[in-house]
């Protein structure tokens, strides 16, 4: 089997260990040594493949960040009450479609978000609150808007394990859908 083979499975273990142990656990107490025994190799290895534990995370997080772009590729051209409303179903489906990696960020994530090897993510996902709220900027209209980040993200990971992923979806996107609502109605867009 040739070396490549077995760095790139290796690699995808350590991220399948880090993966199970942060959604478990959380992120803060997994350790390096944590992931290098479930992944079923050395700390060594661990760190030849990652230079820290936050840059697992960010590598873990990077389907999100292509997520975010092709969402936000999505609306460019569209006017802010129908990208609003695109927005609010992708988004969804994004937290139902990516579940585990959403729970890995539940308890963690303020801190997290200040972290270099996440920067990716969160400069790929800082459309989403001009996007929910129709594109208006103010304050009250930025904290609902993650207000709304934030319940959908905690919805999504309840224990709704008796409801099809297809049900759930539709009640959070209408949940949201109720919330946000009044910024692409009542209100002209506010772009500055």
């Amino acid at each position: 089997m040739p070396t490549y083979r077995v760095g790139r499975e290796t690699r995808q273990l350590v991220l399948d260990a880090a993966a199970s142990l942060f959604t478990a656990r959380g992120y803060d107490a997994v350790a390096l040594s944590d992931i290098a025994s479930a992944a079923g190799c050395s700390k060594g290895t661990v760190l030849y493949h990652f230079k820290t534990k936050v840059d697992i995370l960010g590598e873990l997080m990077s389907p999100v960040v292509d997520d975010y772009n092709a969402i936000r590729s999505r609306i460019a051209d569209l006017e802010p009450s129908e990208a609003q409303s695109v927005v609010v179903a992708e988004y969804v489906d994004l937290l139902v479609r990516r579940r585990r990696l959403a729970g890995i960020l539940r308890l963690d994530l303020p801190r997290l978000m200040e972290e270099e090897a996440m920067a990716p993510l969160v400069r790929a996902g800082a459309f989403l609150p001009a996007a929910l709220t129709a594109g208006r900027v103010d304050p009250a209209a930025q904290i609902t808007a993650m207000l709304a980040i934030f319940g959908a993200l905690g919805a999504v990971l309840q224990d709704f394990s008796d409801v099809p992923d297809e049900d759930l979806r539709e009640h959070v996107v209408l949940g949201l859908s109720t919330l946000l609502r009044p910024y692409a109605e009542e209100h002209p867009a506010i772009t500055s």
